[in-house]
């Protein structure tokens, strides 16, 4: 399964960068994020255990990620997550360990201001037919961005 959003936020890319490099704060803002917890953390990558509260009947979903990021010379930002089941906490009794999931931001100027992002969204869902699973990501998904802008304008409000 493949599912991607793009839009423009009304902030400069240092701002969206920031929350996006706030992997300990993601929780504030992501969708349907029961548990986070960055396991670990040197310069450059992360490795992080979240859990997905799902509404009933489908089981919550749980994964181990490695976030990496890196600044482009041509000004954009890119921040990808690549499932690493074999590492981190045991899955949890009632929740599905995804195992193969892959997951990137790529922010970068807009060229009538503020910030052009992406998130898109590779791999399994877990035990659901293949039309469940897409029609559940592709309203989740809009919910991923406009989640990030709402925290973004947070922050801004804070004066942070």
């Amino acid at each position: 399964m493949q599912v991607e959003v793009t839009g423009t936020l009304a902030a400069e890319p240092e701002a969206v960068r920031a929350v996006l490099l706030d992997l300990e704060g993601f929780a504030r803002w992501f969708p349907a994020l029961d548990e986070w917890r960055v396991l670990s953390r040197e310069p450059g990558t992360a490795l992080v255990y979240g859990r997905q509260a799902l509404p009933w009947p489908v089981s919550d979903r749980d994964y181990v990620v490695r976030y990496r990021w890196e600044d482009r010379p041509n000004g954009t930002f890119r921040l990808e997550a690549v499932g690493r089941p074999e590492e981190g906490p045991a899955p949890g009794p009632d929740a599905v360990r995804l195992q193969r999931l892959r997951s990137e931001w790529r922010i970068g100027p807009n060229v009538g201001g503020g910030t052009r992002a992406s998130y898109r969204y590779e791999g399994e869902s877990g035990p659901l037919p293949s039309w469940v699973s897409r029609l559940a990501w592709r309203s989740q998904t809009r919910a991923v961005l406009d989640g990030l802008a709402d925290e973004v304008e947070r922050r801004a409000a804070l004066g942070r």
